[in-house]
């Protein structure tokens, strides 16, 4: 039966001794990379628009030499008159070797890596020459082949993952050289407004970790931008990098975080060589940090109707040490200080925070029609038209900052908060403290700390409206959400329609709720509340936290299992069996 196949199936994928034995076609499988980067609608000319100037490689991991091209003993097809149009002789395809040439000739790939995993003559008796000698033609072939593909010669790893992973990271360290990053990089085209066509940004992001033994120092975080241009120029990179270095005055607009830290008064046009203690150190003052307004009970927990949004600065006595759960007004201006990285504080010179899983968010102003005629009015406001791309994102120093994306930007005569205001690229515009990380600063000064450390999610969305509601430019409100990670249990969200002038919504906080790992989600439904007609009402879905497993039976054995008790479970669907488990998984 089927079943019975499958199963048969099944067993042999899992067997425990199951290895690769089988055959190694690499001629056929070059062979379909080079039809599908010539053919495929994605990859092939004009599919790709920046194929041009960006990069792209090929990787191929193999446990022996090439084989069933038919080259060889018994079928020779080498010696035989050609049957196969285009070929040279009567071999279905060309050598591995020409076709890794003529994939780096025709340029569609910049290089080709060969890996050769567990291909060594030495794991061979000393007594069996057939074995040491085919080991060594595989190794000499796939040498070859490498350096017919343009990366000199081929990798060799014994049959252990170490040495597997530390071959793919040198590779990946070859082709997209920088410091490793766990985020995802931001990717956006900019508009022909802002630069010119055919143009992509990319963002990177990065942390480096205290000097070893030195658990006190804080780290840095990196932040950099790369401007793909397909106008017949070289690409324009700016790899992410740290410490204490001379900026160049083309680095200015691409290294982020060496902009933030360098600028004696952001946002700012102060640049130079900058570092705690080094000579020609800029006067750095406090940068444009917000946060909001609480008392000390409201601050780790939910806050559903607004607060005031302040400047987090010693001089504003409205951030009091009460709010920072600190014991003194000395204490506040340390914290701060720190936050800040002013002149003196441990930071001056390395304000900018690790980025450790925040993945930067680029946001600029909306794009295509909707089949909603509040949306799209919108979305043609001509404060929403004109707004600026900025890169959102989080650091573990308690900032979600928000950065300047596009080349130097002039807001009009008639914006409303910020008329003729001129924004370079890689100005800070301004960074947001959540309150639920206010106490937490404090700790940051003994060591790092997780504050802000998830990634934010922004989409447009209306709070409320009816069914029938005539079109509206108001309706609709730019907002962000973000949860902290092992930074904190809640999620916090921003009006920033206006991103010149960010609004504190709300912050939803909870013991209960675990930390914020999960990436929440916006959107729209129908409702009727009490009392009222049906309307519609924009949400948040903010995913469950993670917990610790209560090791219930004290073994020190995870997880143990809870029964379900008497809880009722949800109504099944019709013919839905709705048997639940007798135990599931404990959690404190």
């Amino acid at each position: 039966s089927f079943e019975a196949r499958n199963l048969e199936v099944q067993n042999a994928l899992l067997a425990p001794a199951m290895r690769p034995y089988g055959a190694t076609p690499i001629a056929g499988m070059l062979s379909d990379l080079e039809y599908y980067i010539g053919n495929h609608p994605d990859v092939r000319s004009g599919g790709d628009p920046f194929h041009s100037c960006r990069a792209r490689y090929a990787l191929l991991l193999t446990d022996g030499a090439p084989n069933l091209d038919m080259r060889g003993d018994p079928y020779f097809c080498e010696s035989t008159v050609a049957v196969v149009p285009g070929m040279p002789d009567g071999c279905p395809y060309r050598r591995p070797d020409q076709i890794a040439a003529r994939l780096i000739d025709n340029e569609d790939i910049d290089g080709l890596y060969v890996v050769g995993f567990d291909v060594d003559p030495e794991d061979c008796a000393a007594s069996d020459t057939f074995c040491r000698d085919q080991a060594q033609s595989a190794r000499d072939q796939l040498n070859q082949l490498a350096f017919a593909g343009d990366t000199d010669e081929a990798i060799f790893v014994d049959s252990n993952r170490a040495e597997l992973r530390a071959a793919l990271a040198r590779i990946l360290d070859e082709a997209a050289p920088g410091t490793t990053t766990r985020t995802v990089p931001a990717v956006a085209n900019l508009g022909s407004g802002q630069t010119a066509p055919q143009t992509q940004v990319r963002f990177k992001t990065g942390f480096v970790v205290a000097s070893q033994g030195d658990t006190a120092a804080p780290w840095g975080g990196a932040l950099d931008l790369e401007v793909i241009q397909c106008n017949g120029l070289d690409i324009e990179r700016r790899q992410i990098g740290g410490g204490d270095v001379p900026i160049a005055p083309n680095d200015r607009d691409f290294r982020f975080h060496l902009r933030l830290n360098c600028a004696s008064n952001p946002p700012s046009n102060t640049y130079g060589h900058c570092g705690a203690g080094t000579s020609g150190t800029p006067n750095v003052t406090e940068q444009n940090l917000l946060t909001a307004v609480v008392t000390p009970a409201e601050r780790n927990g939910h806050l559903t109707n607004g607060r005031t949004i302040t400047s987090f600065t010693k001089s504003n006595s409205a951030v009091t040490y009460q709010m920072l759960g600190v014991a003194s007004n000395a204490e506040r201006d340390a914290t701060i200080d720190w936050v800040q990285g002013t002149a003196g504080s441990p930071r001056e010179g390395n304000r900018f925070g690790a980025i450790v899983h925040s993945s930067p968010v680029l946001v600029g102003s909306p794009g295509l029609d909707i089949a909603d005629e509040s949306y799209n009015a919108f979305r043609v406001r001509p404060d929403v038209t004109e707004r600026p791309t900025l890169v959102y994102v989080g650091t573990n120093d308690g900032v979600l900052r928000a950065f300047n994306a596009a080349p130097t930007y002039t807001t009009s005569a008639t914006h409303p908060t910020h008329p003729n205001t001129t924004i370079t690229r890689g100005d800070e515009l301004w960074g947001f403290v959540p309150p639920l990380v206010l106490d937490k600063l404090d700790d940051l000064r003994l060591g790092h700390t997780w504050t802000v450390d998830g990634t934010p999610v922004v989409r447009d969305v209306f709070f409320q409206r009816p069914l029938v509601t005539s079109p509206d430019p108001t309706l609709y409100h730019s907002v962000l959400v973000m949860g902290l990670r092992q930074g904190g249990n809640g999620y916090f969200a921003l009006d920033v329609t206006n991103p010149l002038v960010p609004r504190f919504l709300w912050q939803v906080s909870s013991a209960a709720f675990g930390q914020s790992y999960g990436e929440p989600a916006l959107t729209h439904v129908r409702v009727r509340l009490p009392g009222r007609s049906l309307e519609e009402r924009g949400i948040a879905i903010l995913p469950g936290g993670r917990g610790t497993l209560n090791d219930a039976d004290g073994d020190g054995v995870l997880p143990d299992s809870c029964t379900f008790g008497t809880a009722a479970t949800p109504t099944r669907m019709e013919n839905m069996a709705d048997t639940p488990r007798s135990t599931r998984r404990c959690w404190n």
